[in-house]
């Protein structure tokens, strides 16, 4: 039994020797690690991968609330903003060959990043003023409660989300020339899914008639599909070694269901919504592009190729939908008919489209067989 043990141990290790050298031999027998070596996979037809993801959300307008500190007879204000975090995200990637050792291929990814971020800021010196919370609404209670409600808060605070999907599925052809760099053009569909959500809430410590503040929740939801083209450049450097830069534009058309709600807080928890608005569904074009520099490190183990990589990218997207500002309400009390109060309701002087951005680190590995 111990003999036969021995012999299991020593085929075992031989076996796994044998696979290693693939990987660690000098450069000379190395065919995975040769300088300058076409490393393309020829002996591949399918290739899979996963992206880690680091990436900070960029977005515009995420103002919530106006922190004021009196300062002799004025007062000095301060604007406070959801800052989102750094979050962690994935991306899967799969490719396919059409016939051994041909120029044309597909590939295809799916990448999921989840934000959510909050913020919230205390009256000091001076009050909060509300950013979100439409001026009608305030006015409203100011006339339904003269002399005790007032515009001024004590607290503030603010909650962004963003469920982020982005897809596509691309034609390849791949160009080599000198051995060491290629370069890879190719040609596809792409889509995105933004799920957006901000609410902000404002509390005044001296509530009316059980009303302890105010708050405004939108959400918006778009979806586009469209075409995506672009190419990535590689060029070999050293044993195994490889530097690598990638770039592609999309534009895409698609649609945005996006809604908004205003109300107040009765002890600090139930929500009753004064009124709502909602913008009409329709088309809407969202271009972007994208751009991610790199190194690779690029061997092979049993017969198996596999790929390290290490990088930074940037994507931005334009014309995402964005929550509405409306500044205009009564602007004073004495006037209580119906034309003035909701004359100006639907005036908003804010772009209802934004900026969405990230960036940040992806460390993945790949591996063809």
């Amino acid at each position: 039994m111990d003999k036969l043990r021995t012999k299991l141990g020593v085929a075992l290790w031989s076996l796994a020797l044998a696979c290693f050298s693939f990987s660690s031999a000098p450069v000379q027998s190395d065919t995975c690690c040769d300088p300058c070596t076409s490393f393309s996979f020829c002996d591949a037809e399918f290739t899979v991968g996963v992206d880690y993801l680091y990436w900070k959300p960029c977005v515009d307008d995420l103002e919530y609330a106006g922190k004021s500190n009196i300062i002799g007879v004025g007062l000095d204000t301060e604007f406070k903003n959801v800052c989102p975090d750094w979050e962690s995200g994935y991306r899967i990637n799969l490719g396919m060959k059409s016939s051994h050792c041909s120029s044309w291929g597909l590939k295809a990814s799916v990448a999921i990043v989840d934000t959510d971020s909050k913020a919230s800021t205390q009256a000091e010196s001076g009050p909060i003023f509300a950013t979100l919370v439409h001026p009608l609404l305030i006015d409203l209670f100011e006339v339904m409660v003269p002399n005790e409600f007032s515009s001024l808060f004590s607290f503030a605070e603010a909650h962004w989300s963003l469920d982020y999907k982005e897809w596509d599925a691309l034609f390849t052809y791949e160009i080599s020339w000198s051995n060491c760099q290629h370069l890879t053009p190719f040609l596809g569909l792409a889509g995105i899914h933004v799920d957006q959500g901000f609410k902000a809430t404002y509390l005044d410590d001296d509530p009316v008639e059980e009303i302890d503040g105010l708050f405004s929740k939108w959400h918006s939801d778009y979806w586009g599909v469209g075409l995506r083209m672009g190419t990535t450049y590689t060029y070999q450097f050293s044993n195994c070694l490889s530097f690598f830069a990638k770039t592609h534009g999309s534009i895409l058309v698609g649609e945005a269901n996006s809604n908004i709600k205003y109300g107040t807080i009765e002890n600090l928890e139930n929500e009753l919504t004064i009124f709502k608005s909602k913008d009409e569904d329709c088309s809407q074009i969202v271009p972007g592009y994208h751009i991610g520099v790199g190194i690779s490190y690029d061997s092979c183990l049993c017969n198996v190729d596999y790929s390290f990589q290490l990088g930074y990218e940037f994507t931005v997207w334009h014309n995402i939908p964005n929550h509405r500002v409306f500044v205009e309400g009564l602007g004073f009390t004495e006037v209580l008919s119906e034309e003035d109060i909701f004359g100006n309701f639907s005036l908003a002087t804010s772009t209802n489209t934004q900026t969405l951005g990230y960036h940040g680190i992806v460390a993945g590995i790949q591996l063809s067989f």
